[in-house]
C-alpha cells in the first residue's frame, strides 16, 4: 500500500473516531477570572516603559561592576547606521521611544517604534576636566538618572 492511501486511510479513522465524540462529554477547565491576568497585564512586558526599565537596571548594575574612573554610556543604533550618544531615553507610546543624545556632537531627538533600536552600552573614562555625564530613563511611574 502506498504512503498516501495510509495517510487517507489513517485520516478516514480519524475522522470517524472524533465523529463519535459527544461535546457534551468535553469538560473545559477553566481558571479563575481573578488568576486570568487581563489583556492589559498579559501585553505589558511589550510595553516601551518595561524595556527603558530593564535597560536602566541593567546600565545602573553594569555602573557598580566597572572599574573606578569609568561610567556607562549608551549609544544607540538604528537602521541605516545612524548612531546616537544618549542622553536621556523615554517612553513616548506603548511601543514608542525618545533617544534624546547628540550625532557628532550636535544635540539631535529621534522617535522610534522600540524594536528599531539597538542599545550599545560601553565604558568610558572619565576625565578630570569633563565631569561624570549621567544618562535619564523615563517611563510612565519614573525617571531616574544612572
Amino acid at each position: 500500500m502506498s504512503n498516501q492511501k495510509k495517510e487517507s486511510t489513517k485520516k478516514k479513522v480519524l475522522n470517524r473516531e472524533l465523529a463519535n465524540i459527544d461535546l457534551n462529554d468535553i469538560n473545559a477547565q477553566l481558571l479563575p477570572e481573578e488568576d486570568s491576568p487581563s489583556l492589559k497585564e498579559s501585553n505589558a512586558y511589550r510595553s516601551a516603559g518595561v524595556f527603558m526599565k530593564s535597560i536602566a537596571d541593567e546600565a545602573w548594575s553594569w555602573r557598580e561592576s566597572l572599574q573606578e574612573g569609568f561610567q556607562p554610556s549608551i549609544v544607540a543604533l538604528l537602521d541605516g547606521g545612524i548612531q546616537i550618544d544618549v542622553q536621556k531615553l523615554s517612553q513616548v507610546s506603548f511601543h514608542g521611544i525618545r533617544i534624546e543624545g547628540t550625532i557628532g556632537g550636535n544635540p539631535c531627538v529621534m522617535f522610534s517604534h522600540q524594536a528599531n533600536v539597538q542599545i550599545l552600552c560601553h565604558a568610558i573614562e572619565i576625565k578630570k576636566d569633563i565631569p561624570a555625564r549621567s544618562i535619564g530613563f523615563i517611563w510612565p511611574d519614573k525617571e531616574i538618572k544612572i
